[in-house]
């Protein structure tokens, strides 16, 4: 009689532990899962060259300024943002300091700062198919030329390879 009884409560709390688990199961199952991908990159350079200022020189007397700038590159993308759809965002900014140009002379060169922050690109992308559509700051390069616009480009590309874009904005 003690061993029938033990059995039984084996038997009991084995299907205790296995109803368990199928619940688990199925509420795991049941429950949709979704992993977006994000990237943060960051990125330090040293840039050290001379400029020639045209401003209070003369050929004589050439003026070179000595540009010494840390620059601090951060990027953060994600992709994947819903669920099923290839829709992500990409950004890039640009930090940077000059330890060699004080303001005063920098006030030499035209378009010349000390420190300055900027935004290189930040854009919605979506792509389904051939097509594509990114929205915000771009960086646009082929092979004549590299532009920045903030705007809407639109690009399909067919099976074959070939394909057209346009694109339009500031």
């Amino acid at each position: 009689m003690t061993s029938f009884s033990l059995a039984r409560s084996a038997r009991r709390t084995w299907r205790h532990h296995a109803c368990v688990l199928g619940i688990l199961g199925r509420g795991l199952d049941a429950a949709t899962s979704h992993a977006a991908a994000f990237q943060v990159e960051a990125r330090t350079e040293a840039q050290a060259y001379q400029i020639r200022a045209w401003r209070g020189s003369t050929p004589d007397a050439l003026a070179l300024l000595p540009p010494r700038r840390i620059v601090q590159y951060l990027g953060l993308n994600a992709f994947e943002l819903a669920i099923g759809e290839d829709l992500g965002f990409e950004s890039n900014l640009r930090i940077w300091a000059d330890f060699g140009l004080p303001h005063g002379e920098a006030a030499l060169v035209d378009g010349l700062r000390s420190e300055d922050a900027e935004l290189l690109h930040a854009f919605v992308r979506y792509a389904t198919g051939g097509f594509e559509v990114r929205l915000g700051r771009q960086l646009y390069g082929d092979a004549g030329d590299i532009l920045a616009f903030d705007g809407l480009r639109v690009r399909y590309v067919g099976r074959v390879g070939l394909g057209v874009e346009a694109y339009g904005g500031l």
